[in-house]
């Protein structure tokens, strides 16, 4: 598969780079800084091309099977001026006008629903501190995830309650009340190439699709078994 990474240069980014190269993909990534962009590999192409182009981005998307989006707002400031939701809206239009439709993003789980099965001082007060204190970040990936919803694209859009620098798992925990039902209940959508979980494979926070994003939790780093491990919304 042809994979294109943006936000690659970041600490989510490296690691969905660095996992899609391990599993004999093709990757391009789309870097302002190359010089910031440590990995190298003979099936890595580096991009300088500006996201705010989306007729030039297009171009550079051709032939391209799927994309994946870690961007994120690295400053209160950048948040406030929405710059991941200005980012997806062009990335969004450039790979509509390439034709690639399978984009995945990362999101963070404050931005979704509350789960219903979430402890008391979970719901009422720790989930309200956090909203409350990165107010500006998380509007910012709410109003990229409405975006992204209204777009034509086959879409996912991850979830995480915590990323770390530890080392990869490899296995995740299973959520017994999602905090999106209905990821639970649809077939998971198909990736372009048999390397990719079949369209049989639920989205359930085990499914292996996943690990691109979510190998980043370490042991023990992750929230109370009743929490949901990875939340998963998905069209297409």
């Amino acid at each position: 598969m042809r994979l294109a990474v943006f936000g690659a240069t970041g600490r989510t980014g490296r690691c969905v780079l660095q996992q899609a190269l391990d599993g004999g993909h093709q990757v391009t990534a789309f870097v302002r800084d190359p010089s910031k962009l440590s990995i190298d590999h003979p099936a890595l192409t580096v991009s300088t091309q500006p996201l705010d182009d989306p007729t030039a981005l297009a171009a550079a998307l051709a032939d391209h099977d799927a994309a994946a989006s870690a961007l994120g707002p690295n400053t209160s400031r950048q948040a406030r001026a929405a710059i991941t939701t200005t980012l997806t809206r062009h990335i969004i239009k450039a790979l509509t006008e390439s034709g690639t439709r399978r984009f995945v993003a990362v999101s963070a789980a404050p931005v979704g629903p509350v789960p219903p099965d979430e402890p008391f001082l979970g719901r009422k007060l720790f989930i309200p501190l956090i909203k409350a204190a990165f107010a500006p970040v998380y509007a910012d990936l709410a109003t990229m995830e409405a975006e992204i919803r209204a777009s034509a694209l086959a879409w996912t859009i991850v979830r995480p309650p915590r990323l770390t620098n530890g080392r990869g798992r490899n296995s995740y925990r299973q959520a017994s009340k999602p905090t999106c039902p209905r990821a639970i209940r649809s077939p998971a959508p198909t990736w372009p190439t048999p390397s990719w979980p079949s369209s049989k494979t639920r989205h359930n926070g085990t499914d292996h699709r996943h690990r691109l994003l979510t190998r980043q939790h370490p042991r023990g780093a992750l929230p109370p078994p009743r929490t949901p491990s990875l939340a998963v919304e998905h069209h297409g």
